[in-house]
């Protein structure tokens, strides 16, 4: 069964009002005209009047949500926007985005992680998801991935964070989200729900990208290759039992990525076309 706005409906009694005003009265529906016509024009407000009533009703509801901030439907995207350096310097857990690999190995030891490391990355390619490119680690109630690319003459670092860490007692999510904001400061946009809290902290244009790619149409080919889907940006769900923190830089590993694939195709022609002179035909 659809379901109908709260504003659909509000506009919907309005124009049944509206109708039912400008239809005429019949006598015998009151058992007395005089009664009857006397009744319909001391009742009957005036199209001002209806309006006026929606003005004052639009601008309660729009006050109340400009204020209350803890609203469990309450959200925003007018906070300040980042620059690049300002979402690297955020951390979490002492763990940052572009650290290097080895840094990344000390801190997990520091901080009492289990399991280890995968196998090298020595590939041409960032690792994903979905390559299973990322290690996973634990500790008591938190658990990490990391997600690795190698620079075209430096050291493998990590470009991607993912953190969260639950709670055995529920906690208060927007005190929680205050806390959060006092450590990271005051996030670009803010959704509350009844089930979670969502910041995040956006560069410039990140937001104009989102209205030509809504997330309905997030698996397009197109909006997946979109330009702004590759900015820094650090989101954080605040739930009821647990804190969740995504930090990441997709395209700096994937510029990385692109001069490894160009190198590696250029010795590859080179060797090629070598090869090719040395065979006799």
């Amino acid at each position: 069964m659809p379901v109908i706005s709260k504003r659909f409906f509000q506009y919907f009694l309005i124009t049944l009002c509206l109708v039912s005003f400008s239809m005429p009265v019949h006598a015998n529906w009151f058992g007395n005209k005089d009664k009857a016509e006397e009744k319909t024009v001391d009742s009957k407000p005036s199209k001002e009047e209806i309006l006026k009533m929606m003005s004052s009703h639009d601008a309660k509801n729009k006050k109340a949500s400009a204020t209350d901030k803890k609203h469990v439907n309450y959200q925003h995207e007018d906070g300040p926007l980042y620059t690049a350096e300002q979402i690297y310097d955020m951390q979490v857990d002492g763990f940052y985005i572009h650290m290097t690999e080895e840094e990344a190995k000390a801190l997990v030891a520091e901080n009492g992680y289990k399991y280890g490391w995968r196998t090298p990355h020595t590939a041409d390619t960032y690792a994903s998801s979905m390559s299973g490119g990322y290690n996973r680690f634990e500790t008591d109630n938190r658990t990490l991935r990391m997600y690795r690319y190698n620079t075209m003459d430096g050291p493998t670092k990590v470009y991607n964070i993912m953190f969260t860490r639950s709670y055995d007692e529920e906690i208060n999510m927007d005190v929680m989200v205050d806390k959060l904001v006092e450590k990271y400061g005051e996030p670009t946009t803010v959704k509350h729900s009844y089930r979670d809290r969502k910041l995040r902290y956006l560069l410039d244009g990140y937001l104009e990208g989102e209205d030509v790619c809504p997330e309905t149409s997030n698996m397009s080919f197109t909006c997946m290759k979109a330009p702004y889907r590759r900015l820094p940006i650090v989101e954080i769900t605040v739930t009821k039992k647990s804190v969740s923190i995504n930090m990441k830089d997709v395209g700096t590993a994937i510029a990385e990525t692109d001069k490894l694939k160009a190198r590696t195709k250029k010795i590859k022609d080179a060797e090629a076309a070598k090869n090719t002179k040395d065979i006799d035909f």
